[in-house]
């Protein structure tokens, strides 16, 4: 989900080699697995084809801005990242481009898709996790266990190691505190100058691991390379900027921890608390805005019971939570419709500013380009340049007075231009064009249709006549998918119906709401079993007993770690 750029790069905490090996429990499985099965059907691919390219938005759509903040675009991809890996690559025995595309067999996926995270809330993705297997080469064992060693402070191993902009470059928009100015990841170049790590090291790797440090020569180190537990957290610089905002949350919490927290125990017990905060967040505030208000709170009320269903036929007794296959390959890629071209990014890229701005938006092709796989745009720098970082204040609110490029889109049917074109392909090619991809590889999956999804949940579907309108409604008319319609598709025009495109609609509502809720209930590490003040479930205000502020909101975790004036 979320903007990946989905080119057959590495993912996971350093790629796929790093988590190899998996139990007996199903990683992936169906929410539905007695669902009626996709068969092969050329028509039907070409139909799926033809509807990815009528989705492109090609001219601008009147009121496509929602009114929510651009952050919750990346807060969902962040989660994304933090508890799935491995449905948006291609094994050895699937070709997503083949013009004769057929589905595999339910047994075939749930065997052969392995989840490269654990599948809880555990910020895996921050801090490194490690793998259930280990890669074979010794060399390269001891350079990943090398990395992770080296995701913590030098000075002081409670703490997180960030870094600060790249030297002769403008100032930050945003001034961070004087006790901790960084504003962007940790760097290969900066284990490179603390003699950490050596050139020879890396190009003695094996391929796979020397080509995640390496230029595209694969001679060369790449200095800009993020030193972080999920590599595509680096992938475009609001990610990026917003994984720094829970190495910072963590930081801060170190720093002004208790005084009965001692030294040896600070990161333990800031990384708890990072982890309880991102979890209730991501159910109080995540989900409360993206989801249907009246069916989620039904969730709340009665439980994650598909998901708790789904968990106890799954096999996992190791502590592992699975991922239907219906959340990951479509239900919770809702927010690439929310992507915009561009963003009102800060004073050197935006349009509020005293002073003349370098440009008065920040396009998706930049903000690709300033990180590690864009090599931070062909500067001579090794970190992000300074007037690069994120000015979370036209990010967060979406209010009154906010510009356009200071909403997410809403979650419709209409692609924004520029995500048919990302980094790692030609733009009009099946592995380039997201929205194409994204519906082939459903059909590769063998998912579900969204009819017989919304029939096993009670609900009822849309109708012919609200699936859509105009081309669409004639492409949907071929290969039968009015009658059967990809889930990925139904669950973003379900939201436009329903919802005006400010929230999810009933069936995406159950899917993403269910899996994420259940997720943390099923975790006996989250925040809903731990005891907060007077014996009720713990959050955020109870950090207040420990004379650190109620950080109840994104807003407030990112005042609290500097990132707001």
């Amino acid at each position: 989900m979320y903007c990946q750029p989905d080119h057959g790069g590495p993912a996971g905490p350093y790629g796929n080699i790093y988590r190899s090996t998996m139990s007996a429990c199903r990683s992936f499985d169906y929410f539905f697995p007695d669902a009626p099965v996709q068969v092969a059907d050329p028509a039907r691919v070409k139909a799926l084809d033809a509807l990815g390219l009528a989705m492109v938005k090609r001219d601008p759509v009147a009121g496509a801005n929602s009114a929510l903040a651009p952050v919750l675009t990346y807060f969902g991809q962040f989660i994304d990242h933090d508890i799935t890996a491995g449905t948006d690559r291609d094994g050895a025995n699937e070709m997503i481009d083949a013009p004769d595309l057929a589905p595999r067999s339910r047994e075939a996926v749930r065997t052969e898709k392995q989840n490269m995270r654990s599948g809880r809330l555990d910020l895996d993705s921050l801090y490194g996790g490690l793998p259930d297997g280990v890669p074979q080469n010794p060399a390269d064992k001891a350079f990943l266990d090398k990395l992770v060693s080296a995701m913590r402070s030098k000075t002081f191993r409670g703490q997180m190691r960030i870094d600060v902009y790249s030297e002769d470059t403008p100032d930050s928009a945003v001034p961070f505190p004087t006790t901790d100015r960084a504003g962007d990841l940790l760097r290969l170049g900066a284990l490179e100058r603390d003699k950490l790590v050596t050139e020879d090291e890396i190009l003695g790797l094996s391929d796979g691991m020397r080509k995640m440090f390496t230029r595209k020569d694969g001679k060369t180190l790449n200095p800009t390379r993020a030193i972080i537990g999920d590599a595509r957290n680096d992938e475009n610089l609001i990610i990026a900027q917003f994984h720094l905002v829970f190495l910072r949350l963590h930081n801060r919490l170190v720093q002004n921890r208790p005084g009965h927290v001692k030294a040896s125990k600070a990161f333990d017990w800031a990384r708890d608390r990072t982890r309880w905060i991102y979890q209730w967040l991501v159910v109080n505030e995540y989900l409360r805005k993206i989801c249907q208000e009246d069916i989620l709170d039904d969730i709340l009320a009665a439980g994650p019971g598909l998901y708790q269903n789904f968990l106890a036929n799954s096999g996992c007794t190791d502590g592992k939570l699975p991922l239907p296959i219906e959340f990951s390959a479509a239900a919770f890629r809702f927010g690439h419709s929310m992507v915009r071209d561009a963003y009102d990014w800060n004073t050197f890229f935006g349009t509020k500013t005293t002073h003349d701005p370098t440009l008065p938006e920040a396009g998706s092709q930049l903000l690709f380009a300033f990180t590690g796989g864009g090599e931070m745009n062909g500067f001579p720098v090794d970190r992000l340049p300074g007037n690069w970082g994120a000015d979370w204040q036209r990010l967060i609110f979406a209010g009154a007075g906010a510009t356009p490029t200071e909403f997410a889109r809403k979650i419709d049917t209409h692609l924004a231009l520029e995500l048919g074109a990302l980094p790692g392909g030609t733009a009009g090619t099946i592995m380039a064009h997201l929205a194409r991809r994204n519906l082939r590889r459903g059909h590769m999956l063998n998912l579900p249709s969204a009819q017989d999804c919304a029939g096993e949940l009670g609900l009822v579907p849309l109708g012919t006549a609200e699936l859509g309108e105009g081309e669409i409604a004639q492409v949907l008319s071929q290969g039968g998918l009015s009658e059967a319609t990809p889930l990925w598709y139904y669950v973003l025009r379900e939201a436009e119906v329903r919802n005006s495109g400010e929230a999810l609609g009933p069936l995406g509502t159950n899917l993403v709401a269910q899996t994420l809720l259940g997720l943390v209930q099923s975790d006996p590490g989250s925040y809903w079993h731990q005891t907060g003040t007077g014996g009720a479930r713990w959050t955020p205000a109870d950090l207040v007993a420990d004379g650190l502020p109620d950080l109840s909101s994104i807003e407030a975790v990112m005042r609290f770690g500097g990132h707001l004036r």
